[in-house]
């Protein structure tokens, strides 16, 4: 055993400090990988949250069929929407069409991005609803609606300057989206990171120059028949000193912003109809007086006496009348009987016009005849002006024609339907029976009385008749 010597106590205590130090490197090391990678999957966690929100907002709003609409911490639309007023918006909707490859079938999807209540402005709610309103889905970003640390996790500010969507700085046709996301990163407490990308604005096309539904007289009569609107949100603008309603005048739900100083029946007291008090942060009174102000178009109507010139026999030997291009016909009468077999009433060519003492055009019962366009033509326009009266009985005008009609004395409407149409007289009696009219009827101080079942809803073509109406007589706003 002579030959064979341990460790002494020195070279002990040496080994066991350099393990020591060994161990304390590869455990610190080993920590600092575990936190690497609790970071990292914090990051990826953070970022997986937020690229889904992204795509859902990025690829709805790319689909949307009009501007997206911004509004304020008050609950106002923002009418003129920029890239400073809306980063401190609070709540952006929007409609788009989207294809659904499982159903086969293109669907609506109505978005709504806002700050969630109650978050302090930490929190997006984005809602989304399919099939108006059946289908509701709430996300709730970032995190979800029962955390009770979403203002510790959330990277938004919360004083309202940094809403997610924007119209761009740099380029008023983009909608910017800036979608913040915090994590922790190791030891070094949080990070934020962000999610930037850009998306086309769709055209105004003429939003500001749409109107709700706007009817007006002195005098408003249901008389044995009742007012449908298209759908449950159009809202209507009657600006009446008398109102003359039955019982079941309101055939759906709709919206009604009514100036009522009559004696007759209360329109509050009748069902379906939601009558407002308030409209767009105005009194119903200011905001219907600012409604006919801004659309309002009979006190602007000019006559226009250029255009070739017929006698009442060139008129009424007529069966139908195929305009020439841009042509404007002035005669004293004007009285048009349809050849049912031709199926036409007037081949609109360009911007055409009839002036007259008096506007009659009538198809038969059970015959509907159409005003058209012209072969090869995309849109086009028909003012009818008639010095006394304007007439037209089982007329159908699709939305690409524009139709200005115009009765000094009086318009009767019987059975027809006009897709995108200004109807009015300046002081005499607008009648509506049975028909659906898509624009709007001004019967002025006169009277605007509905007869049988009528439907109502805002214009459909693309100009409205409202634009073609100021582009041919040079009206300014």
């Amino acid at each position: 055993m002579k030959g064979k010597q341990g460790f002494t106590l020195v070279e002990l205590i040496v080994g066991m400090l350099i393990t020591i130090l060994i161990m304390g490197a590869i455990v610190s090391l080993f920590s600092t990988s575990v936190q690497s990678g609790i970071s990292g999957f914090n990051q990826q966690e953070a970022y997986a949250q937020a690229r889904a929100v992204m795509n859902d907002v990025k690829t709805t709003l790319r689909y949307a069929e009009g501007p997206a609409v911004f509004y304020d911490d008050s609950g106002n639309k923002i009418d003129k929407p920029t890239h400073e007023n809306t980063k401190n918006a609070s709540k952006v909707t929007y409609v788009s069409k989207i294809y659904n490859a499982d159903k086969g079938k293109t669907e609506e999807l109505t978005m709504e991005i806002s700050w969630a209540p109650n978050s302090n402005k930490k929190q997006l709610l984005i809602t989304k609803y399919k099939d108006k309103n059946k289908d509701r889905e709430e996300i709730y970003f970032p995190s979800d609606k029962s955390d009770k640390n979403i203002e510790k996790k959330s990277a938004f500010s919360g004083k309202g300057d940094d809403f997610p969507i924007t119209i761009s700085k740099d380029n008023d046709k983009l909608y910017r989206i800036t979608l913040l996301y915090q994590y922790q990163f190791a030891l070094l407490g949080n990070k934020v990171d962000e999610l930037i990308t850009d998306v086309l604005r769709q055209a105004e096309a003429e939003a500001d120059n749409v109107p709700p539904i706007l009817m007006r007289g002195g005098k408003l009569v249901v008389q044995n028949g009742s007012i449908r609107t298209e759908s449950d949100e159009t809202l209507l603008v009657i600006g009446n000193n008398n109102i003359d309603l039955n019982d079941n005048w309101a055939k759906n739900n709709f919206k009604l912003l009514i100036k009522y100083k009559g004696q007759n029946q209360d329109p509050k007291r009748l069902k379906k109809v939601t009558v407002l008090d308030t409209y767009n942060g105005e009194t119903a009174e200011k905001a219907i007086e600012e409604n006919i102000k801004k659309y309002s178009r009979a006190g602007k109507y000019m006559y226009n006496n250029s255009g070739d010139s017929w006698t009442n026999d060139e008129v009424n030997n007529k069966k139908n009348q195929d305009f020439k291009n841009n042509q404007s016909i002035k005669t004293n009468n004007v009285r048009l009987t349809l050849n049912v077999q031709d199926g036409k009433v007037i081949s609109v060519y360009g911007n055409n016009a009839f002036y007259a003492n008096e506007i009659i055009l009538q198809a038969p019962d059970n015959v509907v005849n159409q005003i058209v366009l012209h072969t090869g033509q995309k849109k086009g326009q028909l003012i009818l002006h008639a010095s006394t009266n304007a007439k037209l009985r089982n007329i159908y005008v699709p939305e690409e024609v524009a139709l200005i009609i115009y009765g000094a004395q009086g318009v009767e409407i019987e059975n027809c339907e006009f897709r995108n149409a200004i109807i009015f007289t300046n002081g005499g009696t607008a009648t509506i029976k049975n028909s659906k009219i898509f624009g709007m009827v001004d019967a002025n101080s006169g009277e605007l009385k509905i007869v049988g079942e009528c439907t109502f809803g805002t214009f459909k073509g693309t100009p409205t008749a409202l634009s073609v109406f100021d582009d041919y007589f040079k009206v300014k706003l």
